[in-house]
């Protein structure tokens, strides 16, 4: 997965929730959360927080052991499966965005 694609569905994925036809799903949200950490951090070292953040913490950890480069790749499919579910033209829009990207 190259860099750019990643970083393009980074981009375009921080304003698919202004979208009312983008709404994610918590658990796609968490599911984005949890690859973007393990992408851009690596494996989750930190103790387990309090209740108010234990489910992101949980889900970055359920990654645990994931290479980097799957991480961005199992992001990026995350992305284009929600824009190609949308469908609209600002979703194919942003499909091409990231199949552009190097």
């Amino acid at each position: 997965m190259a860099k750019g694609k990643f970083e393009a569905a980074v981009e375009i994925a921080k304003n698919l929730s202004q979208r009312a036809s983008l709404r994610r799903s918590g658990d796609d949200e968490l599911y984005l959360y949890s690859y973007y950490m393990q992408a851009t951090a690596g494996d989750n070292t930190t103790p387990r927080p309090g209740v108010s953040l234990k489910t992101k913490w949980d889900a970055w950890s359920s990654v645990k052991g994931t290479p980097k480069a799957k991480a961005c790749t199992m992001y990026v499919e995350k992305v284009v499966a929600i824009l190609t579910a949308a469908g609209d033209p600002e979703s194919k829009r942003h499909l091409a965005q990231i199949e552009a990207a190097k």
